[in-house]
């Protein structure tokens, strides 16, 4: 039994020998990871844009929300109703339709065709002071979030493709130096 597990033996090195290749040169892969970090930081360019756009969004909509308070009257609790002066309408209606066509409606058509009740004046408020909270949550959220995440992302994958692109600088000097 002792002669067939040496026989056995033997025979799995000299398979091992046959099967394992020599290496002749260890692959570059520092430019493969080169590839990769440009396609990342192209990715992390496209996010960027992206975020930009939506809070110069927000920036656009505050501003309109803000043009509009500006020119309602103010409501007293008198019950008082309020006619609009035809250019402050014409100025309200405009502002009213570029934020319709970004999603807040502040007034119905029908409600700018007469004079404002003071209940209308007081929704017409609230409505833009809770507009503007909104927006500016959601800008908050894109700087204290959105890009911190994708910066830090891209942080870790630089780190990694530095470390890889060393360890690969290493492997290569070593390969060189076996074949010597």
């Amino acid at each position: 039994m002792e002669i067939k597990l040496n026989t056995l033996a033997s025979s799995s090195s000299v398979q091992e020998d046959v099967q394992t290749p020599k290496v002749k040169t260890f692959p570059n892969l520092a430019l493969e990871i080169m590839k990769l970090c440009t396609h990342t930081e192209d990715f992390q360019t496209t996010k960027l844009r992206g975020y930009k756009e939506k809070a110069d969004g927000h920036e656009e909509t505050i501003k309109l929300l803000m043009d509009l308070s500006t020119l309602l009257p103010h409501a007293t609790s008198d019950g008082t109703s309020y006619e609009l002066k035809p250019e402050t309408k014409t100025k309200i209606i405009a502002i009213n339709e570029q934020l319709k066509a970004k999603g807040f409606d502040i007034f119905p058509n029908t409600v700018l065709n007469k004079e404002l009740s003071q209940g209308e004046l007081l929704r017409a408020n609230s409505s833009i002071t809770g507009y503007i909270e909104s927006n500016k949550r959601a800008t908050q959220g894109l700087f204290v979030t959105d890009i911190p995440t994708l910066t830090q992302f891209m942080s870790m994958i630089n780190d990694v493709a530095k470390k890889i692109i060393e360890r690969n600088d290493q492997l290569i000097r070593k390969t060189a130096q076996l074949q010597h």
